[in-house]
Parts: C-alpha cells; sequence; structure tokens
C-alpha cells in the first residue's frame, strides 16, 4: 500500500456560515484518533500582522519604527501571567500573552487578527464538542466559560502563542514532544517540521496551504475519555531547524489557544456520563510542566499558588 503524502495524513475541516463540518464524511474520526486536522482559512482573512509580529517579537528595538513590534524578550508585560520564556532544551523561544492583554501589548493589526482567530477557535471548539458528545448544557462548566467577546479576563484560558525556531541553537529537537494541554490551538504555519507520534514512529503533520493545523488537546481527550466517541491529543513535536543561509527567516509559528481556567477543576465524565474532576487543572499543568523538564510559568505560580 502507497503511504499517503505528508499533507494528506490529516482531515479537512471548514467553519462556515451554516457552521463547523469536516469536508469527509470520517473526518472526524480521523481527527479524533490523528489528534489534529487542517482547517480552511478564511478567505478574507490576511495575516501579515501575524506574520510580522512572528518574525520580529525576539529582535532588539532599533528605534526605529517598527519598535512596537520588536523587544518583548525583554518588555514589561504586567499584567500577563504568561509572556516571554524559552525554558525547554530545545530551540523554541515563545512568546504568549493572555487574550484580554492583546489590545494593551501588541500592535492593533496583530490583536485583530488574533481575536478572529480566537473566534474561530471558539466556534470549532464548540463543534467537537457536539461531535464527541458533550452535552450544550455542560459546555460553560467544563471550560469555564467560551467568552463569546475572546476579550475578559473571565471564562476560559485564551492565550496567544508565537514560536521562533532558533536555528542556531545546537538542540536535538526543535519543539520538545509533548501534548498541548488544552483544549484546541489553532496554528498558522507554513513550513514543515511538525509531527505526531504514531506507534513507535512519527508522521509528519506538514503544512497544507490554505489551512490552519488544529491541534487538539489533553484536556478535551481527558474530557472525553469515556465517551462513545473519545478524542486522542496529538503527542507532537517540531524537528531540529538546521542553519539557514543569510537572509532566509528562521522556521515560525503563531497560533491562539483555548483551555480550562487556571483556577477550575479539570473535568472528565464517568462511564454514566456524569462530570467528575481528580485535580485543577492548575496541578494538570504543572504535572504536565515538570513531564517535559520545563519550568512552570512563574508568574502564574505566584499569583495562583
Amino acid at each position: 500500500m502507497t503511504a499517503p503524502h505528508p499533507t494528506d495524513i490529516l482531515p479537512t475541516a471548514s467553519l462556515t456560515a451554516e457552521g463547523f463540518c469536516f469536508d469527509a464524511p470520517d473526518g472526524f474520526d480521523l481527527a479524533r484518533r490523528r489528534g489534529a486536522f487542517h482547517l480552511a482559512h478564511p478567505r478574507d482573512m490576511d495575516f501579515t500582522a501575524g506574520i510580522r509580529l512572528a518574525r520580529s517579537y525576539y529582535l532588539d528595538p532599533d528605534g526605529g519604527s517598527g519598535d512596537a513590534w520588536r523587544g518583548f524578550r525583554d518588555r514589561d508585560l504586567s499584567p500577563t501571567l504568561l509572556g516571554y520564556s524559552c525554558t525547554g532544551a530545545d530551540q523554541d523561544e515563545l512568546l504568549q500573552i493572555e487574550s484580554h492583554l492583546w489590545h494593551r501589548h501588541l500592535p492593533a493589526a496583530a490583536a485583530a487578527l488574533l481575536w478572529r482567530m480566537s473566534g474561530i477557535s471558539r466556534s470549532v471548539l464548540r463543534g467537537l464538542f457536539a461531535m464527541a458528545g458533550v452535552p450544550a448544557t455542560d459546555v460553560e462548566r467544563v471550560t469555564g466559560g467560551l467568552d463569546p467577546a475572546g476579550s475578559s479576563a473571565d471564562g476560559a484560558l485564551q492565550y496567544c502563542i508565537f514560536n521562533h525556531f532558533r536555528a542556531e541553537i545546537d538542540q536535538p529537537v526543535g519543539l520538545t514532544a509533548h501534548k498541548d494541554s488544552g483544549f484546541v490551538t489553532l496554528l498558522y504555519t507554513v513550513e514543515k517540521g511538525l509531527e505526531s507520534q504514531d506507534g513507535a514512529g512519527w508522521v509528519p503533520f506538514d503544512p497544507l496551504p490554505g489551512y490552519f493545523t488544529l491541534v487538539l488537546g489533553h484536556s478535551l481527550e481527558v474530557l472525553t475519555a469515556r465517551l462513545a466517541r473519545p478524542i486522542t491529543a496529538s503527542y507532537h513535536r517540531v524537528r531540529t531547524t538546521r542553519p539557514r543561509p543569510a537572509g532566509m527567516p528562521d522556521r515560525f509559528t503563531f497560533g491562539t489557544y483555548i483551555g480550562p481556567r487556571w483556577d477550575q477543576p479539570l473535568y472528565e465524565y464517568t462511564e454514566d456520563g456524569r462530570l467528575t474532576s481528580s485535580m485543577s487543572f492548575l496541578d494538570f499543568q504543572k504535572r504536565k510542566a515538570a513531564e517535559m523538564a520545563y519550568d512552570f510559568h512563574p508568574r502564574v505560580a505566584e499569583a495562583l499558588g
């Protein structure tokens, strides 16, 4: 049997005025086994601001007109509990800021793009909940509240992620293997390197032009494990990025994340369909950071314990 082309490994889906749906009848079943899928870009979506920020945020300010896009390694991003970090034994450095702070810390064009991406993520997540068998009446409880505006400190944890892969750093991987902690992560990516564990090996999740890569997270796996159509989170990593010729941009990705509120229980269903919890989402996050040998977010630990 011929192996599938890397861009055919994941199913495709669309979000239209009629709602969220997979393009093939078995799309959801394939996505919930693979832990990811491709989601079509809206035709009118302009990613210029996100690309600019992803390629600039780690650069030092130079006193020019572009400084609003630079200098995030050392910038005061209060009161974010996330911010800039570079903590793993990998090539990745990243910028994470909660959605209710985007207007304060990010250029307006980048914030507007991220709010739209976060809105897409919320709509898709509601659709995934329905497909997996999560009752609509449970959604607000298990998420902590899916704020429709995406701009409130209350409700589900929603933040942006800007990854920069430093090819000059000699590390065995671009990004340490892990399952995303939340429900969904919507990624804009244009370069190969993302791959997911499949048995004893790894399969490439190569980007598909005109599509996001939507990665299904560990909280979604825990929640749906005993439902009729359980979802498996992708255990994924990014391959090492090799040094590049002068003038060739570094590998980057950016996207939006949705997970439970920091201070709420991590929910799961029992065999008879009742919601229960064995730990808080905060403790779940700490455990995952330890498994990855990452320092847990110091500001989160200080603020929430």
